[in-house]
């Protein structure tokens, strides 16, 4: 038997409506599908090598989840997750310990941070995704997908501040005073889920003056008034500004970053377009947290900031990191990112044990280490 399902999303299409089905999938072979067996398998081996998988916790802490999950609520407050621990016998000691091991399993969302830990997430989707895709979410016609997402939240901003939500619709500019509007309903948690989402690679706040001496990549998603979102970005294809990149005959150097579960790519010496077409991945959004996460390091390597909006756009960034100028651009057709930096440096460096002699290397290295950090989250 065909199992067809169909979805109605409120939106605004060619008929003023958006449809959206789903491919009829065959489920009569149900455990016998090969491919059906083959995920399940990779599932599998995927859970048996995690170490959380085999670490035996006590009954207590099963009782402390039940008593947790049976509350059907979307969060909860660290103080009265500690309550109900109590009342389940868990050791003082082992409460956080508990809370971290409930996050690496999925049962629960909770991360050990100054902003985040009086909160412990229960419903991803009702808490964070829902007040998140409010704003990530597809506003305008692209190209020929005339696919939009119009909410009456949306429709109430438009109406009382059209610039500022025409700078977030066309520019992926948030200003912080659309925020009471487009999370009126979640007006107590509005800076933790800013903070969130900032987390997650969806925004970053735009920073005019910064004292930070600290070298990281990481920025505190401090309350701004503006914000990038990198996924409301509009396309390199859509402005001519991007060509005035190396036009002073600037030497540069490229590397790529290139994606891909097939074990022949990994072992060969050279890799050419064909492969990357054929065998390479791209995961979707990856790019636009790689954006986000290096427009929020490179504000801090200057008191003045050095963003030129002109020259953001979803699939493409010309940015500076001090005084040195690179570009990311997202190669789809060969699902890969290119990174090209200006000047004649040294470019010899290890994916993982990177030489800091020169900024070229230490722009290398943070590249990796978010894409790293941000392919772990898919």
């Amino acid at each position: 038997m065909l199992s067809i399902f169909q979805l109605l999303i409120i939106g605004t299409g060619s008929n003023g409506t958006c449809t959206l089905c789903f491919f009829p999938i065959d489920n009569t072979l149900s455990r016998d599908d090969p491919v059906m067996k083959s995920v399940m398998t990779t599932i599998e081996t995927s859970l048996n090598d995690a170490d959380y998988t085999h670490q035996l916790v006590p009954v207590s802490w099963m009782k402390t989840l039940d008593e947790v999950t049976n509350l059907k609520r979307s969060f909860l407050t660290i103080d009265e997750y500690s309550s109900i621990a109590a009342s389940c016998n868990v050791l003082r000691s082992d409460e956080f310990n508990l809370l971290h091991y409930f996050h690496e399993m999925g049962y629960l969302m909770w991360h050990d941070e100054p902003l985040l830990r009086d909160v412990i997430i229960l419903d991803p989707i009702e808490y964070f995704v829902k007040p998140a895709t409010m704003i990530i979410c597809k506003h305008i016609q692209d190209g020929n997908d005339s696919t939009v997402h119009f909410l009456p939240v949306h429709s109430k901003c438009k109406k009382m501040q059209f610039n500022k939500f025409t700078d977030l619709t066309t520019h992926g500019i948030l200003n912080s005073s659309l925020l009471p509007i487009l999370w009126e309903d979640f007006s107590l948690h509005q800076d933790l889920l800013l903070h969130l989402m900032y987390r997650h690679g969806l925004l970053v706040p735009l920073l005019y003056n910064s004292s930070a001496n600290d070298s990281s990549d990481v920025v505190t998603a401090n309350v701004s008034e503006k914000y990038l979102v990198p996924s409301l970005l509009p396309s390199s294809s859509s402005s001519q500004n991007h060509q005035e990149w190396l036009d002073d005959g600037t030497p540069y150097h490229t590397c790529y970053f290139i994606f891909s579960s097939s074990k022949d790519m990994e072992n060969n010496h050279i890799i050419r377009l064909a492969d990357l077409r054929s065998d390479g991945f791209l995961p979707n959004g990856l790019f636009e947290r790689l954006i986000g996460k290096s427009i929020g390091w490179c504000q801090l390597t200057s008191k003045v900031p050095q963003i030129n909006m002109d020259l953001l756009f979803k699939d493409l960034v010309i940015l500076r990191y001090g005084r040195q100028r690179f570009k990311l651009s997202l190669l789809n057709d060969l699902n890969s990112i290119r990174l090209d930096v200006e000047g004649m440096v040294s470019i010899f460096f290890h994916l993982l044990h990177c030489n800091y002699s020169n900024g070229y290397n230490i722009f290398i290295c943070f590249c990796c280490r978010t894409l790293w950090r941000s392919m772990i989250a898919f």
